[in-house]
């Protein structure tokens, strides 16, 4: 039986699989671009952390989220230029970046629109790791502290589901075996002592 789960907008299930092409595009909060937000957690109206991948069409200003931490990772092929406080970042694809919610961001696509996958942790919830994980054959990924596992590249599959680039593999209490070759990106938290109780 497929384990894979209808996109909710808002909180995020507890495990199952998310189809990149089943979440709806919504406008960025300043309206400048859009956004697929994939999942997030704690309340649905003020979200401890989101998972989402930005559509970058046009230069323009990123949304301000103060008092969160922002990591992003450029997946579209062409490289984008960004500039945090003043400061510029000329990114290629899979290419990370981590920035302050507080931060003045604007970015600007080289040549046309492009995607990038970000990753926002309130600071008061905790901390989050970003990373980049290979699979070749038959791969167990691991549930201790994280949250999703997003598919980057490749062909695999779960014991239910045949994955395809941009689709996530929300995962529960227990590690999700995964079969094939190809690249996932891992969203790992560290919730401080407080936000777990």
């Amino acid at each position: 039986m497929s384990t894979r789960t209808p996109h909710r907008d808002g909180h995020v299930p507890r495990s199952g699989v998310i189809r990149g092409a089943d979440v709806p595009l919504q406008p960025w909060r300043n309206g400048a671009g859009v956004t697929r937000r994939i999942a997030t957690g704690g309340s649905t109206t003020a979200p401890d952390w989101t998972l989402s991948i930005a559509e970058i069409e046009a230069a323009g200003d990123f949304s301000r989220f103060d008092g969160f931490e922002r990591t992003a990772l450029i997946l579209g092929a062409d490289p984008v230029m960004l500039t945090v406080d003043g400061t510029d970042h000329h990114l290629v694809h899979l290419d990370r970046i981590h920035f302050s919610g507080d931060d003045e961001v604007a970015g600007e696509p080289t040549h046309g629109t492009t995607q990038i996958l970000n990753l926002m942790v309130r600071r008061t919830f905790g901390r989050s790791d970003l990373t980049l994980q290979n699979v070749r054959g038959s791969v167990e990924l691991s549930a201790e502290g994280t949250v999703a596992y997003l598919v980057l590249s490749g062909s695999l599959r779960t014991a239910d589901d045949a994955l395809e680039p941009l689709d996530t593999i929300l995962v529960g209490s227990k590690a999700v075996t995964v079969h094939g070759t190809g690249t996932v990106a891992r969203v790992h938290l560290h919730p401080t002592a407080a936000s777990e109780d």
